[in-house]
């Protein structure tokens, strides 16, 4: 069985509401009305997508390979960062017949090598090749590989994404009252312009009924109290192995995390009640790390 694809589906709303149309996206009037154009034409320029992490850059990219239907070659530069990648792949690549698309997610990670290398297949494949760069930042770029390029930021308006973010409640069937709406304002102002990290903490005041801070000492998360009081308050009853696991992957976001000897205990107690798994949980004992639970639930 594969318990991930079998039981927890679009369980996490940072996957389930990635954008897979352009509609989806939260985006200013300016650019939304510049890659409908771009989609309308069926046509493109060389791209450099600019913006923080989790305002769209990866994910509009996609949308655009997928509506224009042509062949792509996709490639992470933070992982294929040297000039071999260019040599071996790149230009082995835009030398095919048909139209292309060139996709370097984190293009700033490629080496100063490989972007020098780059401005040939740039410039002497255009007329069949388009490349979409997406970067955090340039201060690594080089100069005349961005020259080459047509720049567009990304600098969503916290009206736009505080509509979007109400939105993903509704489809939810949760309709935001007052108090909600002014959670959101406020995951909001935490994580701007980081939109995919506000959903995962909507997410996660959804499920607990408020949001956590990570500790300010490095990324280790002290979720003790947190599982404590959320398991109490989200399943008075007991919960099945589905609905804890559901639980822990929204309770984990982004950080790193370890569950300590009050929410073990309680998690023991209210596990004990579904039969079908409390031999699993037995053997976590005093000592319930994050490793051996995930273990326990997910066998």
């Amino acid at each position: 069985m594969n318990y991930w694809a079998e039981t927890m589906g679009d369980t996490v709303w940072e996957t389930k509401y990635r954008p897979r149309i352009i509609e989806d996206m939260v985006l200013s009037k300016e650019n939304r009305n510049l890659f409908s154009k771009f989609i309308k034409d069926k046509r493109i320029p060389h791209l450099l997508l600019i913006g923080r992490p989790g305002t769209g850059k990866t994910s509009i990219a996609k949308i655009l390979i997928r509506e224009l239907g042509l062949k792509h070659m996709s490639l992470n530069a933070s992982d294929e960062r040297g000039i071999d990648v260019v040599r071996d792949k790149i230009n082995r690549f835009a030398v095919l017949q048909g139209d292309k698309i060139v996709f370097l997610d984190e293009a700033e990670f490629l080496v100063p090598e490989a972007q020098r290398a780059l401005r040939v297949p740039i410039e002497k494949y255009s007329r069949v090749c388009r490349f979409i760069f997406v970067v955090n930042g340039t201060k690594t770029l080089d100069k005349a590989i961005m020259s080459r390029l047509t720049k567009i930021e990304f600098k969503p308006d916290k009206p736009d994404i505080f509509d979007y973010l109400c939105g993903v409640l509704r489809k939810e069937n949760i309709t935001p009252d007052k108090e909600t709406k002014n959670q959101i304002k406020v995951i909001i102002n935490d994580n701007f312009p980081d939109i995919r990290a506000m959903l995962n903490d909507l997410q996660k005041y959804v499920t607990t009924g408020y949001v956590e801070e990570e500790s300010k000492e490095g990324d280790v998360f002290e979720a003790d109290e947190v599982l404590y009081n959320t398991i109490k308050y989200k399943f008075p009853d007991g919960c099945s192995r589905k609905e804890l696991f559901e639980l822990l992957k929204v309770m984990k976001g982004h950080g790193k995390w370890h569950i300590g000897n009050n929410a073990t205990d309680e998690l023991l107690k209210r596990m004990e009640k579904k039969k079908r798994i409390k031999s699993e949980t037995k053997g976590l004992g005093k000592k319930g790390g994050k490793c051996r639970l995930i273990k326990a639930i997910i066998q």
